[in-house]
């Protein structure tokens, strides 16, 4: 087990422009995306409570998007760097082999979302709550899980890199032990 001494922050910030435009015009309610269409990429936007649900995204830099629902969206493989989320929520959201670089995810919700060999750099879950996200074969340094409300996370291999308090050991222990094979005899009292 490794004790640390940490120097704030953890996880280096986003490097946000100035004065984000608001982008509305990314995404509107009730479109139905064409799976065939070209990734759109996000550039230097400001977005709020847009639905980007089954959207391909090719890449995310510069941006800062709130409220915001990603169900099912395709980010697999994209770069997403200097990038904030607030408050958006991330169902069976698609993060197979992202590239995740200076990234904050504050008050987020990852349910079912897959980062298979995703890479993550620098990325803050700051208030957020983790509902069965698939960190296999997930490569990560200065990932900060600190302040993260739930932490259920599938498909353990290595966590070299990430980072939790000491407080939320207790609830990683069977995810943890799952991981390393552990078989567990539950406890019957006579």
């Amino acid at each position: 087990m490794g004790w640390v001494e940490v120097s704030e922050p953890y996880a280096s910030p986003p490097r946000l422009p100035e004065g984000l435009a608001l982008d509305t015009d990314t995404a509107a309610d009730g479109a139905d995306p064409d799976p065939d269409a070209d990734p759109i990429d996000l550039y230097r936007s400001r977005i709020e409570r847009a639905d980007l649900s089954r959207l391909r995204i090719g890449s995310i830099r510069e941006c800062l998007l709130v409220g915001c629902k990603l169900t099912g969206t395709d980010l697999a493989g994209a770069p997403v760097a200097d990038t904030v989320f607030e408050n958006c929520m991330f169902t069976y959201t698609n993060l197979r082999m992202a590239r995740l670089e200076r990234v904050r995810l504050e008050g987020c919700v990852l349910e079912e979302a897959d980062a298979y060999e995703a890479r993550l750099v620098d990325v803050d879950l700051g208030d957020s709550r983790l509902v069965s996200l698939d960190i296999d074969r997930v490569i990560g340094e200065r990932v900060d899980l600190r302040r993260a409300t739930e932490l259920g996370l599938r498909a353990i291999g290595r966590l070299d890199g990430w980072l939790i308090g000491e407080h939320q050991l207790p609830a990683m222990i069977y995810a943890l032990a799952a991981s390393a094979g552990l078989d567990i005899e539950r406890f019957e009292d006579p």
